[in-house]
């Protein structure tokens, strides 16, 4: 929360780590001459609105021209801006609560002199609570907002939330992408930073696990794995990793059912003609 106007600071009442609510003043600087700024500019508005309607008074018995009429509103208007931003002024001594928070770290104290800019102290906002993750981006895009998620914290803890947000632009450093899950925190018994896990329900999709040793790159370095057609004619399959467990591998983009070759793979190419030897055949 940062001053809007430069003043030395008057009052601090609220303690830290105490529960605000919006509009709630953490701060409050100095009067000094803004008060009197209001007062002089409510006299000058008055005397320019006196001004306004005796020249529009005149000008209807043609004692004066339109111009002066349209002057003297001006000066008017102009008076009326001056008073607002008097105004402005002197509502801005009182810095508050943007949202309902937990005023967490005070910056400035009585007697502290703020300029513009300076702050008075942080409010976290603690309910709903925002549990934030990087995401790759073979999975990115089976994410969307208003999707669950289950979180697990590190303290135990087991709560449900739903997708906030997705970023669209990945981490030039890392290539992963923001995801937001908002959950609801009413007794902010979830503090802010606390290490999490979350898991999110995709949506069902075919499958198959299959050893990681029989992943092969083609010509253009694209990942597949090669399969043996009814004409026994072998074919590459490109395929979607989708998640590694060491040895296993589950992958997308292979037919519901297919013949696999697991042994060999590296020595055999597109539209070569092979014999299928199955696990447990006679040799």
């Amino acid at each position: 929360v940062r001053a809007e106007t430069g003043g030395r600071v008057a009052e601090a009442a609220i303690l830290e780590g105490s529960t605000v609510a919006a509009g709630d003043i953490l701060c409050r600087l100095d009067v000094d001459a803004r008060a009197a700024a209001v007062e002089q500019a409510e006299a000058d508005l008055r005397a320019r609105q006196l001004d306004y309607d005796a020249a529009r008074e005149l000008a209807q018995r043609g004692h004066r021209s339109t111009n002066q009429v349209a002057a003297a509103e001006a000066a008017r208007d102009a008076a009326r801006a001056r008073l607002q931003a008097a105004r402005e002024e002197l509502a801005n001594i009182n810095l508050r609560a943007p949202f309902d928070g937990i005023f967490d770290g005070r910056v400035a104290e009585v007697g502290d002199f703020l300029r513009a800019g300076d702050p008075c102290g942080t409010v976290v906002e603690m309910n709903p609570i925002l549990v934030v993750a990087e995401v790759s981006e073979r999975n990115v895009s089976a994410l969307e907002p208003g999707m669950s998620g289950h979180i697990r914290l590190v303290t135990g803890q087991q709560v449900d939330g739903q997708v906030r947000f997705v970023e669209r632009r990945a981490d030039p450093a890392t290539r992963t992408f923001r995801v937001e899950v908002e959950v609801p925190n009413p007794d902010t018994t979830i503090r802010s930073g606390v290490t999490a896990e979350i898991r999110l329900q995709l949506p069902e999709r075919p499958a198959h696990r299959v050893p990681a040793s029989i992943l092969a790159l083609d010509a253009n370095g694209e990942l597949g794995i090669r399969i043996v057609e009814a004409d026994q004619h072998v074919r590459f399959v490109p395929i979607e990793l989708l998640s590694d467990d060491g040895e296993q591998v589950w992958v997308a983009g292979l037919p519901e059912t297919a013949d696999i070759i697991v042994l060999g793979q590296e020595f055999v190419a597109d539209g070569v003609e092979v014999r299928v030897a199955r696990e447990g055949d006679a040799r």
